[in-house]
């Protein structure tokens, strides 16, 4: 990411502070953190997250005219197209 240890251990425990995250010494090398998300934070990126990110395209295809949402057909169409196969069905 870029990040300077001594950044990247700061936000970790401001997570951790608010129970976002967890961190757990790896037992056969210290020098590593493990760190994992809460079950709360799993089950809101399960649940809420995919509705929290549809939200805006569902209104804004609600609000399209007839002719914007062929327009968008037609690119989406397009896009899979161009994409390679391997990735159509993941």
């Amino acid at each position: 990411m870029g990040l300077a240890h001594s950044t990247v251990s700061g936000i970790a425990a401001r997570l951790e502070r608010h129970g976002l995250l967890s961190r757990t010494a790896q037992p056969d090398d210290r020098r590593y953190t493990r760190l994992e998300l809460t079950e709360p934070v799993r089950d809101w990126l399960d649940r809420d997250l995919p509705a929290a990110r549809l939200g805006p395209l569902v209104d804004a295809m609600r609000n399209a005219t007839d002719e914007e949402r062929s327009v968008i057909l037609d690119g989406l169409t397009a896009l899979r197209r161009l994409l390679p196969e391997s990735r159509r069905d993941s």
